[in-house]
């Protein structure tokens, strides 16, 4: 656990679909080490452009 808050956290997530854009909020479970890594650093990293739940 980080510190003495929740491993959870809530985070705005934005779908982008045929024009559209959905927003929602989520919650995250945050684990150490923690990484950190923007959507678009992966996608020209070649992986996934789907993210799937764990």
């Amino acid at each position: 656990m980080i510190g003495k808050a929740s491993p959870i956290r809530v985070v705005q997530v934005s779908r982008h679909r045929g024009g559209r854009v959905q927003r929602a909020k989520d919650s995250l479970s945050v684990e150490e080490p923690l990484e950190i890594r923007s959507l678009g650093e992966m996608w020209r990293q070649g992986r996934s452009k789907r993210l799937q739940s764990l």
